[in-house]
């Protein structure tokens, strides 16, 4: 629903890439909060991030505080 695109379409098949998908969404990847952004809304995210082993939410432009680590929990 982010993205607009079926699963397949952007790779991330899985949480963490371990089945042959994407390990994360690339960070020039289109999504609707960037549509937002554009039209002047601060966009935040607030949950679990399960776009990306390596970056956070504030990455894909996403406003606010990130913890490392939290949006994958499953460790490294």
């Amino acid at each position: 629903m982010l993205t607009g695109l079926y699963p397949h379409a952007h790779g991330l098949t899985e949480n963490n890439g371990h089945f042959g998908g994407a390990k994360s969404l690339p960070q020039d990847a289109w999504h609707i909060g960037l549509a937002f952004a554009e039209q002047g809304y601060n966009i935040g995210w607030f949950s679990k991030w399960h776009l990306s082993e390596d970056g956070t939410m504030r990455d894909h432009g996403f406003d606010g505080f990130s913890l490392p680590d939290y949006g994958y929990p499953y460790g490294k």
